[in-house]
């Protein structure tokens, strides 16, 4: 822990780096997990759990294994042969199976599935009630669901409801049809029993049937223990092998391999002769539900896409093929409707389907056929008044709206244009730290007011807003290496809480973890300086930033002071320029996130700001010492907003260079 009240140079002799393995609940893991999955490729196995002894054999990536038991950090699992073997546990992460998973079903209608945990990420998928999904893991307020596609997504968790089981099939109605936005689906398959065949999923359209014929492997594939990822590696088939299948579940077939029941997704790499079947095992997607058929518009109408980016598809379903992808603004002219997407054409004559919650309104009043109103709920994917459109590609948002409120210029010579639109022609230039109202919002833009009471547009991810929403536009990380580091650890548990006995060092890690989710899934390459309970050296923390070229290093902590009345946010930097044009973004953005009282960013002489080249920030996020802010940095829902906070701040600072 950083002491407020400990603001002076630090000088702290190098420390042995402790390798003890704790793994932490609560971090958006699965502490009960059964199984583990591999993090890294060709693992060595070995007959101890030391690295003294001997390596048997090696694992792939991605493999899937029960646990056995641990040892320090160690792990002894049950390999695809039977036999047993030891892993690195630092090399593992925790995995949900079929047999310790838990399901989620939204209680409200057309839930928003997002790309990140957060309102700021585009809208990839929508789910219902009568739907049953995966939860992956947990981060905050957001839950991480798989989809039937086999992409994750993350739903708003005050918006469903969990269970162990499996009631219906996964993206699937009772009535066994897919939904509207995730197209035709599989279910999660019954809980498998030691090596009896797993019961047969409810797959909407085909609930499991018999087959006869050959399976042949023409690259090599992974055998499973039931019909779903999710289940544990069994082995593997050699390009070449042929096996006989005996059922067949959606895309997967049930096959006999080393003598016990097991389970091949026949979409990729095996060729299928079965009788009464033709082709490679693939199955076609049966119609979207509330598509019961398509309508063709009495009148020419168009409409405009208002997220970031749009997938062109192939069909009406966010599963279909993309056949490219549209930018903001682009015209579409409406050529037909099915449900909730509009079969459209492009400015260069392609045709295609984009879903309706992702474009605007049709520009002709007299088109005979309205939108769907079954408007995103709980996380919209877009905003309506002041913050319409504002999200990076994160929903609907009408386009255009008025708004109250003010933006302030950030960069120097910053460009006022014509209309919406960066190949717009330039109007007039203003200066950083001049302020001006907002008109209205319009996407990613500002129109304001400029002094001399003409109006004009300005990017609105190069300025910052007062009364109405930033604009985040997440994909600008994209590519990023950002190092985290959760402060102390190990037997430095850092500062004590005063009325709750809370460790800084836990609190620490989970809003790391918060933080490592949303920055990676707007496409960062995030690296954590521990992502368990071990002690770390400054310099060694510091060396991971320069090892491996980051661009930016944030270290997490938690504050202390002698008056238990102090309380608020303090982000510390060491150096002028970059390190401080960061420290003032996370400051303002974890304000605004948390409520908590703002400190002001400022300047911090600690070793791992003073001794580290790469842009760094240390992030005091509360005080351990007050009451109500212990209280409410130890909640999930608080952790989660501070690391939502920090990672709109770290984008707004990308967006600015």
């Amino acid at each position: 822990m950083f002491s407020f009240r400990k603001l002076r140079r630090i000088g702290i002799a190098a420390c042995l780096t402790s390798l003890l393995f704790a793994p932490l609940t609560g971090t958006g893991v699965w502490a009960d997990s059964k199984y583990v999955q591999v993090t890294v490729d060709n693992l060595n196995v070995r007959t101890g759990p030391a690295l003294t002894y001997p390596v048997a054999s090696t694992v792939d990536l991605s493999t899937k294994l029960p646990v056995v038991k641990e040892e320090n950090n160690w792990t002894q699992v049950k390999l695809p042969n039977g036999q047993t073997g030891w892993l690195a546990s630092w090399l593992l992460k925790p995995v949900a199976t079929a047999s310790t998973a838990t399901y989620i079903h939204s209680k409200v209608t057309n839930l928003n599935v997002r790309k990140g945990p957060s309102q700021t990420f585009q809208v990839i998928a929508q789910i219902n009630p009568n739907e049953t999904y995966q939860l992956m893991q947990k981060n905050g307020e957001w839950a991480q669901i798989k989809l039937a596609n086999g992409q994750t997504g993350w739903v708003a968790s005050w918006h469903v409801e969990e269970t162990k089981a499996a009631a219906t099939g996964q993206g699937s109605t009772t009535s066994g049809t897919a939904s509207s936005t995730t197209g035709s689906t599989a279910a999660k398959p019954s809980t498998p029993t030691s090596t009896a065949t797993p019961a047969a999923p409810n797959t909407g359209t085909n609930n499991g049937t018999a087959t006869s014929g050959t399976l042949t492997a023409t690259e090599s594939v992974t055998v499973y223990g039931g019909p779903d990822t999710g289940f544990p590696t069994i082995g593997k088939l050699s390009k070449g092998d042929k096996v006989p299948h005996e059922m067949k579940s959606g895309t997967w077939y049930l096959i006999t391999y080393n003598g016990q029941k097991a389970w091949v997704n026949g979409a990729k790499g095996v060729t299928v002769q079965a009788s009464g079947q033709s082709g490679s095992g693939q199955t076609t997607p049966s119609t979207p539900a509330g598509q019961s058929g398509t309508v063709t518009p009495a009148a020419t109408a168009t409409v405009k896409v208002v997220s970031t980016s749009l997938n062109l598809r192939s069909q009406p379903t966010t599963t279909s093929s993309s056949i490219t992808l549209l930018s903001s603004g682009a015209s579409l002219t409406l050529l037909a409707q099915s449900g909730d997407w509009y079969q459209v054409k492009t400015s260069d004559g392609k045709t295609g389907w984009v879903a309706n919650w992702l474009v605007s309104k049709p520009d002709n009043p007299n088109w005979n056929q309205s939108p769907s109103t079954g408007t995103p709920s709980g996380n919209t994917g877009g905003s309506s008044g002041a913050n319409a459109g504002t999200g990076s590609g994160s929903g609907s948002g009408t386009g255009a709206s008025t708004g109250q409120g003010s933006v302030t210029i950030l960069e120097p010579d910053t460009n006022i244009r014509k209309s919406p639109s960066t190949s717009a022609e330039i109007i007039s230039r203003v200066r950083a730290g001049e302020t001006f109202p907002i008109v209205r919002t319009e996407g990613d833009w500002f129109l304001i007011q400029l002094a001399d009471g003409t109006t004009g547009y300005v990017a609105g991810w190069i300025v910052s807003a007062t009364g109405v929403s930033n604009v985040v536009r997440s994909t600008t990380v994209a590519g990023k290496v950002i190092v985290l580091d959760a402060g102390h650890g190990g037997d430095d548990a850092g500062a004590i809480g005063t009325s709750f006995s809370t460790q800084e060092k836990v609190i620490n890690l989970q809003v790391t973890q918060y933080l490592k989710n949303k920055l990676e899934a707007a496409g960062a390459r995030v690296i954590m300086t521990r992502n368990d309970d071990r002690k770390l050296t400054l310099q060694g923390r510091v060396d991971v930033a320069v090892t491996n070229k980051a661009d930016l290093f944030v270290s997490v902590h938690h504050n202390t002071h002698p008056n238990a009345m102090t309380n608020g946010t303090i982000i510390f930097y060491y150096r002028e320029g970059e390190s401080k044009r960061l420290a003032s973004l996370v400051q303002s953005e974890v304000v605004k996130s948390t409520g908590y009282k703002d400190m002001n960013a400022r300047f911090g002489d600690y070793f791992v700001l003073r001794e580290n080249p790469v842009t760094s920030i240390l992030c005091e996020v509360g005080f351990m010492t007050n009451y109500q802010e212990e209280a409410a940095i130890r909640s999930s829902q608080k952790q989660d907003q501070a690391a939502e906070g920090i990672y709109k701040g770290i984008v707004r600072y990308f967006q600015g260079k």
